[in-house]
């Protein structure tokens, strides 16, 4: 539950993604995860790396990102 929040309100770009279907749900858990540690202006811009090309992330690319 606390992935679920941290995405809708520390990357809400993505969260809009994977409510969309276009970015499948343990990718996004995936990236609440891996971005937890990060401030809030740090956490924005991994958001908008993560949201520039929906399709090509996976587990490798979210945590390189």
């Amino acid at each position: 539950m606390g992935e679920v929040l941290d995405l809708a309100h520390r990357l809400p770009r993505t969260w809009a993604l994977v409510r969309e279907l276009w970015v499948p749900a343990h990718l996004g858990r995936e990236a609440a995860r891996v971005s937890r540690d990060l401030d809030l202006a740090t956490a924005g811009h991994a958001d908008r790396l993560l949201a520039w090309q929906p399709k090509r992330l996976n587990p490798h690319r979210i945590g390189v990102l």
